[in-house]
């Protein structure tokens, strides 16, 4: 047999080569920076809800001179605060590993992290720099708190000196900090790639001794939460191996599963609907039901969040366990797995379908000529079929987070936001409806624009093709300041301040108490004027991208996808619609003129 270090090696080398041939485009990389991709791409993006392409994740790597330690900075889309990740890795062919390195490096990363969160920036590259404020604002306010690194590393030590090191880092920085070895990670790549994953055996405590009910050759029981949880903690997803799909979050319903676990536990079999084993075989002894090559195929939600959620008091899941002995065919787990998990998920818009804010916005809506669809099937009706004349809640809170409240970052990338309390209610209550009209006119328009040679054309095409929120938000400050005369008080002094908080909640409530609309005039070449406005701005974004990344290579730029997932870069473009509105006789000022102006 081989040695356990040259099997894992060997494996790694597959694993970059095969990388290498399905992606040309990269085959001149060097296998440490593909090895890091790798683990980036299995350990953080493999499950999530967002889709991620190669060169998305790529753009998360920041492994260059004066890094601080870090190779690349990520945000934990499974953990509700999106937490950062910030992660070292060793890709080691001959040489070995040792402690004080490790230590070394986990404490240069804490230190180059406390470095960033107090503006000391200037020793460190500037790909770093970006990629850290840009996890900084998709992530909670919290997130010094919440970040965490994670070392990975192709070399396999033996199992005393790999738990040494486990135990140092525990000691010292408890959750916050974590190593994975060659064989750990080999595990997970498999275990990301195989579909036919199953545990070969399992023990797990129920309610009373013998208390089933049998249907042919399976049983439904209900298992102990703590069992679940110990088989979480020692398996991990290796327990869902033969599930449709792994956890994928849903804020809405993981907070009240996680209240019912640690507030009321002994509701938790009312209000859930249960989990779905299958397996080769199974025995019921006592409160003991043990498990014989097995898979959770329905319920990985309730499973990661018991698995997750700390909870002292046991309580209980109604189960079916269902025994695959070959009599229902080869594709029987399959069956079930699509039968159990075919029931549509409820949303967070599903839960606010019936509300009364979102009535009144629908009532409204269609008094102006636009259907609202509330409710996940409802039908759009034939003389709202053009695109501007229907929209539903996502749109809406897109719209709401770009325009009103100026988070055109948000917008993009983290839409679940809008269900905050703070921004909901400001979006969808206390914004005039024919705002959303006006703004749904201008989204049109520039989804028209980006396939349009005259996008195509534009300095930065990647700029223009994903700047559509940040557009769209300051257009609805440039009508704004025109409407209002506000750039020479509000804009000129908050924008170019810098914005501080308080001042940024005066601008949301200047443009949400007071504007009424956002296009004022009905202009014939209207669809011209705003391609002009589009072309400008994407222009004024162009150059500021240009401008931080002057005399930097390819390599060294983030991706403009990248650059635009952070709402600060919005306080720049305002900036500069500021210095532009001071000027008079512009085309960029005569064209917001004729659409904005209260006066003509």
């Amino acid at each position: 047999m081989a040695d356990i270090t040259d099997e894992v090696q060997s494996f790694f080398n597959k694993e970059i080569e095969t990388y290498k041939k399905e992606h040309a485009e990269r085959k001149d990389e060097k296998n440490f920076a593909i090895f890091l991709f790798l683990c980036l791409k299995y350990f953080f993006y493999d499950d999530s809800t967002i889709d991620f392409s190669d060169d998305e994740i790529w753009g998360q790597i920041c492994d260059k001179a004066n890094d601080g330690s870090i190779d690349a900075i990520c945000n934990d889309t499974s953990s509700d605060t999106k937490d950062i990740v910030f992660i070292q890795s060793k890709y080691l062919i001959t040489s070995s590993l040792d402690k004080t390195t490790v230590i070394g490096e986990v404490k240069e990363i804490f230190d180059t992290e406390n470095q960033l969160l107090n503006r000391q920036t200037a020793n460190y590259n500037d790909n770093l720099v970006t990629l850290f404020y840009e996890a900084m604002d998709e992530a909670s306010p919290y997130i010094q708190k919440n970040s965490s690194v994670k070392y990975f590393t192709s070399y396999v030590p033996k199992k005393k000196e790999a738990m040494k090191l486990k135990e140092y880092l525990f000691d010292n920085y408890k959750d916050k900090a974590e190593i994975f070895f060659g064989d750990e990670i080999k595990e997970r790549f498999e275990t990301c790639q195989t579909a036919n994953n199953i545990v070969s055996n399992g023990e797990f405590n129920i309610d009373n001794t013998s208390n089933s009910l049998s249907y042919k050759d399976s049983i439904m029981v209900n298992i102990s939460a703590l069992s679940i949880k110990d088989a979480f903690l020692r398996r991990k997803r290796s327990l869902l191996g033969l599930n449709l799909r792994y956890f994928i979050k849903s804020p809405a319903i993981d907070s009240g599963i996680k209240k019912t676990i640690t507030a009321t536990p002994e509701k938790f079999w009312f209000f859930n609907n249960g989990l779905v084993f299958i397996c080769d075989d199974y025995s019921l002894s006592g409160r003991v039901l043990t498990l014989t090559n097995y898979s959770i195929i329905n319920g990985g939600q309730t499973t990661e969040l018991i698995g997750k959620t700390n909870f002292l008091t046991d309580f209980f899941i109604p189960c079916k366990v269902i025994k695959n002995s070959g009599q229902y065919g080869d594709d029987f787990a399959t069956e079930v797995a699509k039968a159990t998990n075919s029931q549509k998920p409820i949303k967070a818009k599903d839960l606010k379908a019936n509300t009364p804010e979102q009535k009144a916005l629908g009532i409204e809506l269609e008094r102006l000529g636009v259907q609202y669809v509330i409710k996940s099937g409802d039908k759009i009706r034939k003389e709202f079929s053009d695109t501007s004349k229907h929209t539903n809640l996502e749109q809406i809170g897109k719209l709401g987070m770009a325009a009103m409240l100026q988070y055109p970052g948000y917008a993009r990338n983290a839409m679940a936001k809008m269900f905050d309390d703070d921004k909901y209610y400001r979006i969808f209550k206390d914004t005039d409806p024919q705002i959303y009209v006006d703004l749904l006119k201008i989204d049109t328009l520039y989804r028209y624009f980006i396939s349009s040679s005259k996008a195509k054309s534009t300095a930065n095409y990647e700029i223009t093709r994903n700047a559509r929120t940040f557009v769209i938000g300051a257009i609805s400050y440039l009508s704004f300041i025109m409407q209002f005369g506000a750039f020479e008080q509000l804009a000129k002094i908050q924008i170019d301040s810098g914005l501080p908080n308080g001042d940024y909640k005066a601008l949301q409530d200047g443009l949400i108490s007071k504007m009424h609309c956002i296009i004022v005039n009905r202009c014939d070449d209207e669809r011209d004027l705003f391609i002009n406005l589009f072309i400008d701005i994407c222009g004024f974004i162009a150059d500021r991208y240009d401008a931080m990344y002057e005399g930097k290579s390819e390599d060294e730029r983030v991706s403009p996808s990248n650059y635009l997932k952070s709402n600060e870069k919005q306080i720049a473009i305002l900036k500069k619609i500021n210095q532009e509105m001071l000027k008079s006789g512009t085309t960029f000022v005569n064209t917001a003129s004729r659409l904005f102006s209260v006066d003509n």
